[in-house]
């Protein structure tokens, strides 16, 4: 059972990229891509949950060969905390690179 739920994150990931993608959260504070960078202005916001959700479904396709990896190896509490280690590093990495790519382009747009 603990196989599949390594399936779990990246299955949760890929929805939340495609429905970021499709159809952004609205600037409410309960949900989307929120930083301090990111609620400027609505353009700001709607740039960056569009661009947080491109990162979402990379950070879920890095993630698939993981999970199949995660399948093959035994079972094992150490392989089951080396994975989610490994899914959590590539889900900072997507938050990372979107404040990142942010700050690129609001700085360019302020000069």
């Amino acid at each position: 059972m603990s196989s599949y739920l390594a399936a779990v994150l990246p299955v949760y990931l890929l929805f939340t990229g495609i429905s970021y993608l499709i159809c952004p959260p609205v600037m409410n504070g309960k949900r989307g891509y929120r930083t301090p960078l990111s609620v400027q202005s609505e353009a700001v916001w709607d740039y960056a949950q569009k661009l947080y959700g491109r990162k979402l479904l990379f950070a879920a396709v890095m993630m698939i060969p993981l999970v199949i990896i995660r399948f093959m190896l035994a079972n094992g509490l150490l392989y089951s905390i080396l994975f989610i280690v490994f899914e959590l590093v590539i889900l900072c990495y997507a938050a990372v690179s979107t404040a990142q790519a942010l700050l690129r382009a609001v700085g360019r747009e302020g000069k």
